[in-house]
């Protein structure tokens, strides 16, 4: 009986992905200062409707967090498309994703079309792809050498490796992205962190810990 009253790990990460303004799990997400990840869709709406109500001809820089009412800055001549993605959390949406396949639940395509669920992932692109945007991914040249794998291919632990294969740091060989740093907003490897990504001027973290911040 005991089992029964554990928490899911798996279900519990995609609690910590749902945004908290249409409550469906992120959706190319963008996380503000504050550390708190909203789709950008929803994330629009909130800037649009502060743009809405200010007086006329006053430009609006500064909006609200919707979940602990932080400000963050916007400059008038930008749009919630133009903030910068946290690769920490698109990753873990990914890895989400990855995740719901192997539990029988479908994977919805990176491209954001309405063409149904997934049927591959282009691990070169890092993306989940349905049948239209599969053909049309195919058809252009440039991608002849990209490494594809169908949803079945995708669960065999023999080809899990080309995916890992990305957390390795292009700079540093055999080196693993174990750090976020926050000014750059990039995984990096530890020699990256001890060589480039320096303090004072940028702020790293251990990716394990990211999650916690704000805990």
């Amino acid at each position: 009986m005991a089992n029964a009253f554990e928490t899911d790990p798996i279900q519990e990460l995609e609690e910590n992905l749902r945004c908290t303004v249409c409550l469906e799990p992120l959706k190319d997400p963008r996380t503000l200062p504050c550390f708190h990840s909203f789709c950008k869709d929803c994330l629009e709406g909130v800037v649009k409707t502060c743009r809405d109500e200010a007086p006329r001809g006053r430009p609006v820089r500064e909006f609200p967090c919707p979940n602990c009412r932080e400000m963050f800055t916007l400059d008038p001549d930008k749009n919630v498309a133009d903030m910068k993605k946290s690769h920490f959390i698109c990753n873990m949406v990914k890895a989400t994703a990855v995740l719901n396949r192997d539990r029988g639940t479908g994977v919805p395509c990176s491209h954001n079309c309405s063409q149904g669920y997934s049927v591959a992932r282009c691990v070169t692109c890092e993306k989940f792809l349905c049948q239209e945007c599969l053909t049309a991914h195919d058809n252009y040249r440039g991608n002849t050498s990209h490494s594809v794998l169908t949803m079945e291919e995708l669960s065999k632990p023999e080809n899990r490796k080309k995916i890992k294969n990305k957390m390795y740091c292009n700079e540093h060989p055999g080196e693993i992205l174990k750090v976020y740093c926050e000014t750059c907003d990039q995984l990096i490897c530890r020699d990256c962190m001890d060589f480039k990504h320096v303090k004072p001027d940028h702020s790293c973290f251990l990716i394990k810990d990211v999650a916690i911040l704000r805990e």
